[in-house]
C-alpha cells in the first residue's frame, strides 16, 4: 500500500487539507521535550523573524528548560516549578520582541466559563485575559482575546506555535499548550515539530483566523497587526519524500440553530461567532422561565462571566469590536468536521490494532448524521481479523467535576459497549490514584499522572494527534487542529508508539528494571503490560483487573433518571432537575453538538 489510502480526501471542504509529501516531522512525548526545543527556536529568532501563537489556556510563567533531563523513569512528585537554567515563556517572548525586534502575534482563547464561585479566580482572566494585556505591553507584539467561537458555550481549543527564523519556518502542533502545569506536573502529551509544506499549511490556519479581526487591527494600528503572507516566508522544505501528512480542523457551524433563542435578550437565533456569550433574562410574562417558580429569581439576571456581561468595564470596547466582525467564519461558513472524517477513515482502514490515549473518551452520541466514535470502534472490534484496541485515558475522578457530574454515565457506556463488542480484544487503562500509591501530593483520588494527550496510532503505520478530544465538542463544536502522518518507510509511527509506551509505563514505583524497546517493539506481545499491569508492578490499572469507576465523584445513573422522568416521581421538581443535569447540561454545556 502507498499510504494514500489512510487519508480522507473525499470532501476537503469539510476541514481537510490536501495530502502533502514534502515535509519532515519530529515528535515529543512530554512537555519538557517540546518546551526545550521551542525555546531554542525562539532564541534563534532575529529582526525579520516572526512568532505566531494560538493558545487555549496559557501561562506566561511557564518554565522553558534549557535541556531535557532524559530520565529513564517518569517520576513523581512533579518537576520543580523553576530550575536555575529555566526561562519563562513570557521572558522568551519579551526578549524576542523588545531586544531583537521579532514580530510576535498571539490569538489566545478567552474562556467562556461563568464565574460561579466568587471565592475562586475568574477563569477568563487566568485564561487568558491578563496575559493578553501583559503581552500587549511589549514593543513588537499584538495579542488578541479571541472569542470568535460558537455562542453556545464554544471555545478555541487549538494548540499551535509557529517560529520563523533564519533556519526557516517551524510549526509546533499537537496536544500540548504552553502552560505551567503541563511541565510541572508531568502531563502525558504528544507534540510535533513540522517543517516543510505542512508547516506552511499550519501557518495558513493561523493566518485565516488572524485575518478576521479587522476591528482589532484598526484599534491597534498597522505596525503590530501586520502578518507576513505565506509567500513572504523564505524556507527550503525538506525533500525526503518519506512522510505523507494532512492537516484537519474542527470549527462549529455558526449557522446552527440556537436552542436558547426563546430566552430573549442576548441570544441570537443562530450560533454565530460575533456575539457576547451571555444569556439575558427578560422579566415580562412571555419569559418561559417564569413557568418554573423555583427558577424565577434568576430571570432578573444576565448570565455569563464578568467579561461577557460587561461587569468588567475593559470588556465593552472589545465586545463592540467583536460585534463589527462577520457573524460566520470566512474560511468555514458552515463549520468543519475534518478531524472526525480523518479518524473515521483511519479506523475503517485499520486491519489489526489501534492504540488511543485520550483525556475524555466520552464520544458515545451521534453528531447530526455522523455516527459516534464509539459506534465506529464497536464495528471495528467486531471484525474477525481485528486483534487489539488499547486505550489509556484520564481517570474519570480527575475530570468528572468538569462534566457537571455527568461524565461517568458516558465514560461507562463507552467502556462497557466496547468490552461487550470486543471482549478480550479491548483493553482500557488509567493511572492508579495517588492515594492507592501512597503519595501525599495532590488529591488522593487523582491519577499519578494526567492524560492530556489526544493521540491515535493505527497498525503502527498511521498517526493522528492534535487538540481534539474524543467527544462531540472535539469533532463538531470547538476550534480544533490535528495532523495525520504516514511514514512510507513504515518506521516512524512504530518508533513513536514505543517511545510513548516507555514514557507512560516506566514510572516511579515499577520494578527496578524499566521496560526497554525490546519489550515493546511488537504491539501484540507488548499488550500484556496493559492487560495485566499488576503482574508487572506497573502504575496503571486495567479494566481486566480493576474497576475503572469513579472514587470521589458519584453522579446520576442514566437508567434511574429515565425511570424518574417517565414514572410518577414523588418530587417532580427534583426529577426535572435530575433530567436537566443528565441531558440539558450534557447536550448544551458539557458536550454540545456543533455540526
Amino acid at each position: 500500500m502507498s499510504g494514500e489510502e489512510w487519508f480522507s480526501t473525499d470532501d476537503l471542504s469539510k476541514g481537510l487539507s490536501r495530502v502533502y509529501n514534502n515535509s519532515h516531522v519530529h515528535t515529543f512525548v512530554d512537555a519538557e521535550e517540546y518546551y526545550t526545543d521551542l525555546r531554542k527556536e525562539v532564541e534563534a529568532t532575529n529582526k525579520g523573524g516572526q512568532i505566531c501563537w494560538i493558545g487555549f489556556e496559557a501561562h506566561g510563567d511557564t518554565p522553558m528548560p534549557q535541556a531535557v533531563a532524559n530520565k529513564k523513569v517518569k517520576d513523581y512528585p512533579p518537576r520543580p516549578e523553576q530550575k536555575d537554567t529555566d526561562k519563562t515563556w513570557f521572558d522568551l517572548l519579551k526578549a524576542a520582541s523588545d531586544e531583537r525586534e521579532v514580530a510576535v502575534r498571539a490569538l489566545l482563547n478567552l474562556h467562556p466559563k461563568p464565574d460561579m464561585d466568587p471565592s475562586k479566580p475568574k477563569k477568563y482572566k487566568a485564561a487568558n485575559f491578563d496575559l493578553v494585556e501583559k503581552l500587549n505591553g511589549l514593543q513588537n507584539c499584538l495579542a488578541i482575546n479571541d472569542f470568535r467561537y460558537l455562542w453556545m458555550n464554544g471555545t478555541h481549543h487549538q494548540k499551535l506555535v509557529l517560529v520563523y527564523n533564519a533556519k526557516g519556518l517551524s510549526a509546533y502542533v499537537g496536544t500540548c499548550d504552553v502552560e505551567f502545569y503541563r511541565i510541572v506536573n508531568c502531563w502525558c502529551e504528544v507534540h510535533c515539530k513540522i517543517k516543510g509544506d505542512v508547516a506552511g499549511e499550519l501557518y495558513e490556519v493561523f493566518h485565516r483566523r488572524w485575518s478576521e479581526h479587522t476591528s482589532v487591527f484598526q484599534r491597534a494600528g498597522s505596525v503590530n497587526s501586520y502578518l507576513k503572507s505565506i509567500n513572504d516566508l523564505k524556507f527550503t522544505a525538506p525533500v525526503s519524500g518519506n512522510f505523507l501528512m494532512q492537516v484537519s480542523t474542527t470549527y462549529g457551524n455558526p449557522k446552527r440553530g440556537n436552542p436558547f433563542t426563546t430566552l430573549g435578550g442576548g441570544a441570537p437565533r443562530q450560533q454565530l461567532v460575533h456575539y457576547p456569550h451571555r444569556i439575558e433574562y427578560n422579566t415580562d410574562s412571555t419569559n418561559p422561565l417564569l413557568i418554573f417558580p423555583f427558577l424565577s429569581p434568576i430571570s432578573l439576571l444576565k448570565f455569563g462571566n464578568d467579561f461577557f456581561i460587561e461587569k468588567d468595564t475593559a470588556a465593552t470596547p472589545l465586545i463592540d469590536e467583536a460585534r463589527k466582525q462577520a457573524p460566520t467564519y470566512a474560511f468555514a461558513p458552515n463549520g468543519h468536521t475534518g478531524i472526525y472524517h480523518a479518524i473515521k477513515k483511519a479506523i475503517e482502514v485499520t486491519k489489526k490494532y489501534i492504540y488511543l490515549e485520550d483525556q475524555y473518551l466520552v464520544c458515545d452520541m451521534k453528531m447530526g448524521s455522523y455516527a459516534s466514535i464509539l459506534d465506529l470502534l464497536v464495528n471495528k472490534v467486531r471484525e474477525s481479523n481485528f486483534k487489539k484496541l488499547i486505550i489509556l485515558c484520564t481517570r474519570i475522578d480527575d475530570i468528572n467535576d468538569e462534566f457537571q457530574g455527568t461524565g461517568w454515565a458516558h465514560r461507562s457506556n463507552f467502556i462497557r459497549s466496547l468490552v461487550s463488542a470486543g471482549n478480550d480484544k479491548v483493553v482500557i487503562c488509567q493511572y492508579k490514584s495517588r492515594g492507592n500509591l501512597g503519595e501525599s501530593f495532590g488529591e488522593a483520588h487523582q491519577g499519578a499522572f494526567y492524560i492530556h494527550s489526544k493521540t491515535w496510532i493505527f497498525d503502527d503505520l498511521f498517526l493522528i494527534t492534535g487538540s481534539a478530544n474524543c467527544n462531540r465538542r472535539g469533532y463538531s463544536h470547538d476550534s480544533e487542529l490535528d495532523v495525520g502522518i504516514y511514514d512510507q518507510n513504515k518506521q516512524f509511527v512504530k518508533d513513536l508508539r514505543v517511545r510513548i509506551w516507555k514514557n507512560r509505563l516506566n514510572t516511579q514505583g515499577i520494578s527496578k528494571d524499566p521496560l526497554q524497546d525490546v519489550h515493546l517493539n511488537d504491539f501484540l506481545s507488548a499488550a500484556k503490560y496493559w492487560e495485566t499491569p499488576k503482574q508487572f508492578g506497573l502504575t496503571i490499572e486495567s479494566n481486566r483487573e480493576s474497576s475503572l469507576e469513579p472514587k470521589k465523584f458519584p453522579d446520576l445513573d442514566l437508567s434511574s433518571y429515565k425511570a424518574k422522568v417517565t414514572g410518577a416521581p414523588e418530587k417532580p421538581v427534583k426529577a426535572w432537575l435530575d433530567a436537566l443535569k443528565m441531558t440539558g447540561f450534557w447536550d448544551y454545556i458539557v458536550d454540545p453538538d456543533g455540526s
